[in-house]
């Protein structure tokens, strides 16, 4: 405890000799830590633990790219979704369509993003909600979507301030009544959507939905992808509408979405870089100092050694040879090595 009071002293000393280098290493030490929680949270967010779905590993998009490999994902109308469930690799789907509605009502008018699901969305994500239940094909017996809504958590604490008596209440959506059955978790953030609805096709051959599958265990891509590539082919000749000439890709998630932020992460490294090689820059004298003082500290020990041996080897080394023990060749020498043989780790940063 006394050494480590000491040590404490003597940095303190040090802070008051050299506060400009302190306060660089201070601000150095917080930019390095700022910028590797930043790195640390995309790396994760994005490659180590994206997706709260369950079997997110065989969740794959459709992509449908023209010759310049770029296309929408999967389209189907009502008719092609019951042709779609037939493919052999295809073990379960779910449609969507988006909308942009007003909240209206008592509540202050508000542009709200409507996501309209196939009754199976929340079976096929396997995501449990943090309050009340979520819609289920169950709920909709015989192809009828019943008025039910479930909030986004964002959404759920904007606009009820995260009040767990919404559950029951009614919500208006350009005059619409929906019952609010639950709200999803926080890292549920399917299509960016603040409500989701229940919903199924019409019969209009022209209405279009997006489609998202999940290929059954061990299915390879390129099997899949020939048995979707028949279906578009079909789809394309029974619709001009549809997508012409398009090829099927199939791409994981993780493909899709670092897709669509390869801009961002490019810009990230092209800033954490400079970062890094400045940080490594800033601490590259503080090692230097380090090393230095550690030199110190073994020549302090080599000094000690000479005074105690005349005949040693060090004290000819170090060139200052020892012909005797006295005290007064002690002192000296501790006198030119104060405050160098007891340097704790945490003094060579600010050395």
């Amino acid at each position: 405890m006394w050494t480590l009071l000491q040590d404490l002293r003597f940095a303190l000393r040090q802070f008051r000799k050299s506060p400009g280098f302190v306060i660089t290493a201070i601000l150095s030490l917080m930019l390095g830590i700022g910028a590797t929680t930043a790195m640390f949270s995309v790396v994760y967010g994005i490659l180590l633990d994206p997706y709260p779905y369950k079997d997110n590993n065989r969740m794959v998009h459709v992509q449908l790219n023209d010759k310049n490999d770029r296309g929408p994902l999967l389209l189907v109308n009502g008719s092609g979704y019951k042709d779609l469930r037939n493919i052999p690799s295809l073990d379960d789907v779910f449609l969507q369509r988006e909308n942009q509605e007003n909240l209206t009502g008592d509540q202050i008018p508000v542009s709200v993003n409507v996501g309209l699901y196939s009754p199976n969305l929340f079976e096929y994500m396997g995501v449990p909600p943090v309050l009340g239940r979520e819609f289920t094909p169950a709920d909709a017996p015989g192809g009828n979507a019943p008025p039910l809504a479930v909030l986004s958590y964002i959404f759920w604490q904007r606009q009820f301030g995260g009040s767990r008596d919404v559950l029951g209440k009614n919500i208006e959506l350009d005059h619409k009544l929906y019952t609010i059955i639950g709200v999803v978790p926080p890292r549920f953030t399917w299509g960016d959507s603040d409500v989701y609805t229940p919903a199924f096709p019409t019969a209009d051959p022209n209405e279009l939905w997006l489609a998202f599958v999940k290929l059954k265990p061990g299915a390879k891509f390129p099997v899949a992808q020939a048995q979707f590539q028949a279906l578009v082919d079909q789809y394309a000749k029974q619709s001009k509408n549809y997508p012409q000439d398009r090829k099927v890709k199939i791409v994981t998630l993780n493909e899709q979405v670092l897709g669509q932020f390869a801009g961002t992460l490019t810009a990230v490294r092209r800033r954490a870089c400079p970062v890094a090689h400045w940080l490594r820059q800033c601490f590259h004298p503080a090692a230097g100092a380090g090393n230095r003082a550690a030199a110190r500290v073994r020549g302090a020990r080599f000094c000690w050694r000479g005074t105690q041996s005349p005949n040693s080897p060090v004290a000819d080394r170090i060139g200052n040879p020892v012909r005797n023990r006295g005290s007064g060749r002690r002192s000296r020498c501790l006198q030119r090595c104060r405050g160098i043989v007891r340097v704790p780790s945490l003094l060579l940063l600010s050395a």
